[in-house]
């Protein structure tokens, strides 16, 4: 599109991205959006932010329907020049082949190295009567993947030896969807008396480079309705020092575009989170979930440190409706490299971050 209007989808959010000919100032530039299926009458969005960095107008539109066409316009002042229209994603992923894991609990891991395309995803699904993969602190992973276009669904993992799901380099496109996974992770030794895990081992981890540069591609990982918690141990507290920890969720060095929605990261066997979701190098255009990306829905209970970690580009990152509690930091954005973030409508309770003594009011 002329002057490079463009459209990041999710479920319910637009990421709007715009060069206006002239330099809008502080106000930003105006932005307006309609569904194409009924509506006639234009809605205001939120202002679009101007990033005189790259000249460029970025901004929201949340709370969409998903699956469906809208219509946006981008002006500066009270005119609108420019039109684009996008679609948000719908629920229903499209698939090609099914395949079905063993009933019971097996001790083997599942190692998928076959994927689909965009048109039919290949999905790995628990077995009817359920599929409990238990590699009794033996293998690695309960899960690793490395291809895309994967979803595994329904599927309860236990005691891997170093992160639940592993999500390697060169997968894209990985739903993760109504599993259950506990028990995971190695310790480091002992803290304060008690034994604390090796840092970032997660219940889902996602490695998109093997070195320490971010892949710039859209990873796209979904990770919604899952119960990720009770890792095999603890992180310590501020008490010792910086937390360092297992963590529910780590993005190492992805690119963005991601949804993490709807888990059940509410920690019941005594043992906390550093982070409950988190990523690589705060305060650089690396910090998870770097951009396009939402998280909500999510109840989070029991890290020494963040809630959540959003640390890093934030470009056009968006977390709402969130209920995080016992943790010492609710919602972390220091510093918000790229921009804009949007943090509504999350209800953090009660906030802890030393062992053993009470905190100081800070």
């Amino acid at each position: 599109l002329p002057n490079g209007g463009t459209a990041v989808a999710t479920f319910h959010s637009l990421g709007l991205y715009w060069r206006p000919t002239s330099t809008p100032g502080a106000a930003g530039c105006i932005a307006q959006y309609r569904s194409t299926t009924g509506d006639t009458a234009w809605k205001p969005a939120l202002n679009l932010w101007y990033d005189s960095r790259n000249a460029e107008c970025r901004g929201s539109i949340v709370s969409l329907q998903r699956g469906t066409q809208y219509e946006v316009q981008f002006g500066v002042g009270s005119t609108y020049t420019q039109k684009l229209v996008a679609t948000t994603w719908s629920e229903q992923f499209p698939i090609a082949q099914t395949i079905t894991l063993p009933a019971g609990t097996v001790s083997q891991p599942v190692n998928i190295t076959a994927g689909g395309t965009a048109s039919g995803y290949v999905l790995y699904q628990a077995h009817p009567n359920g599929t409990t993969i238990d590699v009794q602190n033996a293998y690695d992973n309960n899960v690793s993947i490395s291809a895309p276009y994967v979803i595994v669904r329904g599927v309860t993992m236990r005691n891997a030896r170093i992160h639940g799901v592993n999500i390697r380099p060169g997968a894209h496109h990985v739903v993760l969807e109504n599993n259950d996974i506990s028990g995971w992770g190695r310790t480091r030794g002992t803290v304060g008396g008690r034994a604390v895990g090796v840092d970032m081992d997660s219940g889902i981890r996602a490695a998109c480079s093997n070195g320490s540069s971010i892949n710039t591609a859209m990873n796209t990982f979904v990770i919604q309705r899952n119960r990720i918690r009770n890792p095999r141990y603890t992180s310590n507290s501020w008490t010792n020092g910086h937390p360092a920890g297992p963590q529910a969720v780590t993005l190492s060095y992805c690119g963005g575009n991601h949804v993490i929605r709807y888990n059940d990261m509410a920690n019941t066997n005594g043992n906390k989170f550093n982070d409950a979701i988190g990523g690589e190098d705060n305060f650089t255009q690396s910090g998870a979930p770097v951009s396009d990306s939402d998280i909500y829905g999510n109840l989070i209970v029991g890290a020494w440190d963040d809630g959540i970690e959003s640390e890093g580009s934030n470009k056009n990152v968006r977390i709402w409706g969130n209920y995080i509690d016992d943790t010492a930091i609710g919602i972390a954005s220091t510093v918000t490299h790229h921009g804009p973030l949007y943090v509504f409508r999350n209800v953090y309770n009660r906030s802890r971050k030393l062992e053993g003594s009470p905190d100081s009011d800070d």
